[in-house]
């Protein structure tokens, strides 16, 4: 049997209360502040299903295609920036589906594919989504970017 001072009971009993109630505000503050909530991917028609049944939990959604059939591509390199000019989501690897979920603003977002670039400015309102489709030339095999060759968009 272990025997606790009356004194040190007591701190530990506020210690635990106080932990009880500032707990979750410091697990709010200790979550890193990073990248919004995001999908990306979509190869493949499981895949692409998957992600097209969460769509609705995303205010932004976005399709990249290339070609005269807009056939999906992979691989591009996606920047988010709010009307600050701050990058809010920075991808090297986005595509062929990217959803993300934004608090309302406006915000420029800027794509690149192989030598393509596209920007678009969009605002995004409550309850409102916002559908991109984003399409590039048909690219030759010899000029489809790897993820490392689109870094610095």
């Amino acid at each position: 049997m272990t025997i606790v001072p009356q004194r040190l009971t007591r701190s530990l009993a506020t210690l635990a209360a106080a932990a009880a109630v500032l707990g979750p505000l410091a697990a709010l503050a200790a979550e890193p502040q990073g990248d919004p909530p995001y999908v990306t991917g979509g190869i493949g028609e499981q895949e692409a299903h998957q992600i097209e049944s969460q769509e609705g939990a995303f205010n932004v959604r976005m399709v990249f295609s290339e070609g005269p059939k807009n056939d999906y591509v992979a691989n591009v390199t996606l920047r988010i920036a709010d009307n600050r000019g701050h990058t809010v989501l920075a991808l090297d690897d986005a595509g062929p589906l990217t959803n993300v979920r934004l608090p309302p603003g406006r915000y420029a977002v800027s794509t690149r594919y192989g030598s393509q670039e596209r920007r678009h400015v969009i605002d995004v309102k409550p309850g409102t989504p916002v559908d991109l489709f984003m399409h590039y030339p048909r690219q030759t095999p010899q000029t489809v970017p790897s993820p490392g060759e689109t870094a610095g968009l």
